[in-house]
């Protein structure tokens, strides 16, 4: 005779979005505020989309005992978004943020997503601090941050530049030391920054002193 079916709460799942998630190709991305806005209207929904385009971890083990993490609801303002991952053996509790850009961070998701969104859109500071209610020193402090995110994207993922027909212009930079203290950038690194005038392809080489 079978088991009778057991009867209570389900488990929590083991991921913010059902795998396998769909390929992501974030920099040929196309969407606009509006889209967006409807994609992230509430703290799950941001979640899910974040999760899809791999900017937080869908998935993560315990690193005590390297068991399958459950999402689980948590109130309180220690948990700004409203989840956390749970192991279901030592109890252990870990941030959805973690190991991602918005680890840290007392700003909402939503928040970060616009200032992100509004920078890849070149919009005017003044601009980005009226559209998304934050203070004028905390997008400072995030554009800096994504702009070194993307340079250290770009010094990671290497592309030949330059050839027939094509101009390549050079120019230095000199970047601080990444928020929270998770970059490879030293405090004060020069760069050396090349753009094909004609693709815009780009490359970053840290300078040494």
């Amino acid at each position: 005779m079978a088991d009778p079916p057991r009867r209570g709460r389900p488990s929590a799942p083991t991921f913010i979005v059902p795998p396998p998630l769909p390929p992501v190709d974030l920099p040929n991305l196309d969407i606009n505020i509006r889209q967006l806005a409807a994609v992230t209207s509430s703290v799950f929904d941001c979640m899910r989309w974040l999760a899809e385009h791999c900017l937080i971890t869908n998935t993560f083990s315990c690193q005590a005992c390297d068991q399958p993490m459950r999402l689980q609801k948590r109130e309180g303002r220690d948990y700004i978004d409203g989840y956390v991952w749970c192991c279901p053996g030592c109890q252990r509790r870990n941030s959805i943020r973690i190991n991602s850009l918005f680890e840290g961070s007392h700003l909402q998701l939503v928040q970060i997503l616009d200032i992100v969104y509004w920078w890849c859109r070149d919009l005017r500071q003044v601009h980005v601090i009226q559209e998304t209610g934050v203070s004028k020193k905390t997008v400072i402090v995030w554009q800096k941050y994504i702009r070194d995110v993307c340079a250290q994207y770009v010094i990671d993922h290497p592309v030949q530049l330059g050839g027939r027909n094509r101009t390549v212009e050079i120019d230095e930079s000199k970047f601080m030391n990444r928020k929270y203290n998770r970059g490879r950038f030293r405090e004060g690194q020069w760069v050396l920054g090349m753009v094909e005038r004609e693709t815009d392809n780009c490359c970053l080489i840290p300078v040494d002193d």
